[in-house]
């Protein structure tokens, strides 16, 4: 029903395990799940996860995030 209302993608959820979740059942629809905050590094597996982008690093990265002192992010 999402691709019949036109919808484009899904932003959101904001916790890793609710992505993994999400992502799950959307399945083969090859449509854009961001999330704004999810962080774990298994979501950059581009085979389990095509479609998933982020706005944050992944967590390997969370130690990098007061040098660069990023205070927003836009889309």
């Amino acid at each position: 029903q999402l691709m019949e209302r036109g919808a484009v993608g899904i932003i959101g959820p904001p916790r890793s395990g609710e992505v993994q979740a999400v992502q799950y059942y959307l399945g083969g629809l090859s449509m854009p799940l961001v999330s704004p905050t999810a962080t774990a590094d298994f979501l950059s597996d581009k085979l389990l996860y095509p479609s998933f982008v982020r706005t944050v690093r992944h967590s390997s990265y969370s130690i990098l995030r007061p040098h660069y002192a990023y205070t927003q992010s836009k889309l």
